[in-house]
This record gives structure tokens, C-alpha cells and sequence, in this order.
């Protein structure tokens, strides 16, 4: 978990030092295997929600491939349907080709979010 360095402004308000929260990002970019394995596990059987996505998104800044299949399964997940805009929104770091098909259902049947998401996956990667 990054620290972020908290400024006091006059008057008393605080505020968020961008420079420091660029870096704590930066500082975070190389995720172990041990972690990465650790957060595909975790990904895979959390109930939470805000989780899953915080999960996802990390893993998919890496570009590991191992991320792909379980994105696509989370996708799948009936239970799901209503929370699966930012899993689409991870696959953009993959080669989507494989799974045209499943695209052009989301964006033909998933809500704003999703629909856009493939959208976006479809016209950016030329899949059509």
C-alpha cells in the first residue's frame, strides 16, 4: 500500500503532494511473482466487489498473461454481470482476438460501461 505525504496548507486544509503520490506509484511498478501469484489467487475467490477491481487493475499494469483466462472467467460469472466494467476495461492490456466473439456479446448486451469497454477493445486492437 503506497503513503502519500500530506501537505497543511494556511488555514488549516491538507492536501495530497502530487509528486508524491507519482512517486509511490513509480516505486510500485515492479510486483514480485510471489505477489503476483498471491493477487490472481485472491482475485479468483473474493466476494468484494472494490477487491476484485483494486486487484485487477494492479495486475493488469503488470501485463502478466496469466491474467487473461481469469478475467475472462470473472467476466463470465453470472453473478458478475453487474460488476464487470473495469474487468473489461483490464483486458485492453491483452490481445483480445481470441475472444472476439464474447466482445461483440458484451457490447451488444452489457450495460453502459461494458458495452463501451468492448466497444473500445474492438476498435483499438481492429478486431472487426
Amino acid at each position: 500500500m503506497a503513503a502519500f505525504v500530506v501537505i497543511r496548507k494556511k488555514g488549516g486544509r491538507s492536501a495530497i503532494d502530487p509528486v508524491a503520490v507519482i512517486s509511490a506509484f513509480s516505486q510500485n511498478e515492479a510486483m514480485s511473482e510471489a505477489e503476483i501469484l498471491e493477487k490472481l489467487q485472491r482475485l479468483q475467490v473474493t466476494d468484494s466487489h472494490s477487491e476484485r477491481n483494486s486487484l485487477a487493475l494492479q495486475l493488469s499494469d503488470t501485463k502478466d498473461p496469466r491474467l487473461f483466462r481469469p478475467l475472462i472467467e470473472l467476466i463470465q460469472r453470472p453473478e458478475l454481470v453487474n460488476n464487470r466494467g473495469t474487468l473489461v476495461y483490464c483486458l485492453e492490456n491483452y490481445d483480445c482476438s481470441p475472444i472476439v466473439d464474447l466482445l461483440v456479446e458484451l457490447a451488444e448486451t452489457g450495460n453502459f460501461e461494458v458495452s463501451a469497454g468492448a466497444e473500445t477493445i474492438l476498435d483499438e486492437q481492429r478486431l472487426r
